[in-house]
């Protein structure tokens, strides 16, 4: 049986999944007063969950200390707001960062894909259901890259505290056998952001992960209005609005992802700067150009 805080979030989880960069100040330090402002942008326009540590977070290139810092900063901002966490790596250091956010207020964990070179069905069901226990609060699997199998799927739906499945695949069929499957088990998220959630939603998913939110909060939120209410020619209108935008994150097999949404954020004057730690890099003078012209787009709407 599903417990109040479970039910809360798998309703969360059916509109935007927010996902707040990290800010970084003129020496490369996480700019946690920015951050704050950041997610106060997005608690204003009435979004609801915020994911604390996502990959627009560029969370791979936090220490365990930032990440922490960061957590506690989200939680604070968001008030009202849920807040759900990530955290992935190595199994020991997952379960004390789960540890203290539990501490700090979080409403559950999303657990990143491992990104170990070598893994199998039984290690991955081992490494979900450990990340599993020690998080007692909800948790939602983020699948990227490596395909689950249905093995895995099978067994991981059946745990307890796991609520959805946010799919971060270009696959739209392996997205709607994920629904079929087990659509009645979990909340079938799409992880791909605005680009792709009209086509994932009439897969059967519901809820999208949103990096746009960073910038124009009110686009996501009227595009998942769109989608609830069913009114699908205003959500391709927006689609269109939104899709030169994101088609310039997904350049390069997704290396502008987070770039393009800081280097928005400072033309839109709501950043003091863009930068970026390595191995990702800054937009060029061309792109960022490019970006400014996609974005001007979005004048007409207030945004």
């Amino acid at each position: 049986m599903s417990t109040p805080a479970q039910e809360k979030l798998a309703s969360l989880l059916t509109g935007i999944s927010a996902i707040p960069i990290t800010p970084f100040n003129d020496e490369g330090a996480v700019d946690f007063d920015e951050l704050s402002k950041v997610v106060r942008r997005m608690t204003d326009a009435d979004i609801e969950l915020i994911v604390a540590c996502g990959n627009t977070a560029e969370y791979s290139s936090l220490t365990q200390a930032e990440i922490l810092g960061v957590t506690a900063t989200i939680i604070d901002a968001a008030r009202d707001a849920s807040t759900l966490v990530g955290v992935g790596g190595d199994i020991r250091t997952a379960i004390e960062v789960i540890e203290r956010a539990v501490g700090l207020g979080a409403a559950g964990f999303m657990f990143h894909a491992p990104s170990h070179a070598y893994v199998s069905d039984t290690g991955m069901i081992d490494y979900y259901t450990a990340l599993a226990e020690a998080a007692s609060l909800p948790v939602v699997l983020y699948v990227r890259g490596h395909e689950l199998s249905r093995a895995v799927l099978e067994r991981i739906v059946t745990i307890e505290n796991v609520v959805a499945i946010k799919y971060a695949r270009r696959d739209l069929m392996g997205f709607a056998r994920l629904v079929e499957d087990f659509g009645s088990q979990v909340v079938p998220v799409c992880g791909l952001a605005e680009s792709w959630a009209p086509f994932f939603w009439l897969a059967g998913g519901r809820g999208f992960t949103s990096g746009l939110v960073n910038v124009a909060p009110g686009l996501s939120v009227k595009l998942l209005n769109a989608l609830t209410a069913g009114d699908y020619a205003t959500a391709r209108q927006l689609w269109l609005l939104i899709k030169p935008f994101e088609q310039i994150r997904e350049r390069n097999s997704d290396a502008l992802n987070v770039p393009a949404v800081k280097e928005a954020m400072r033309q839109r004057g709501y950043l003091q700067n863009a930068y970026v730690r390595p191995p990702i890099s800054g937009l060029t003078a061309e792109e960022s150009a490019e970006l400014a012209a996609a974005i001007s787009a979005w004048d007409v709407t207030g945004e």
